[in-house]
């Protein structure tokens, strides 16, 4: 599950935790996409434990606020696009491309949060 979030809706975090923890599928990832400043997000994963879980990869771009759908799909193409894989085809390693490309164009650098503290995109 991929959520793109920023520090106005960090609050909803801990109930979206409670929920998956509640799952009864044992075999899933939650990647928390941080859009914009990355520490306040980062507070509320560490203190309802979320950042702490194996299963749970947080993430940032490093910069100004650029959407939930653009996090978003920062956050696919980091985790090695797990949506695609179910459907794999020429259209969307085009599309994956094409998002690298664009965001090159516009100057957005792919990186990592860089806090020891959070587990990383991939584990």
């Amino acid at each position: 599950m991929v959520t793109a979030v920023h520090a106005a809706y960090a609050s909803f975090l801990p109930s979206l935790w409670k929920s998956l923890r509640e799952q009864t599928r044992p075999r899933w990832t939650w990647w928390a996409a941080i859009d914009g400043g990355a520490d306040e997000v980062a507070d509320v994963l560490r203190g309802c434990g979320a950042a702490l879980d194996p299963r749970v990869r947080v993430g940032a771009h490093g910069g100004a606020p650029l959407g939930p759908a653009i996090v978003r799909n920062l956050a696919l193409h980091r985790g090695g696009a797990a949506t695609s894989r179910r459907h794999p085809d020429q259209r969307s390693e085009r599309n994956r491309s094409s998002l690298v490309e664009g965001l090159q164009v516009r100057g957005v650098r792919s990186r990592v949060a860089g806090s020891s503290a959070l587990p990383p995109w991939s584990g």
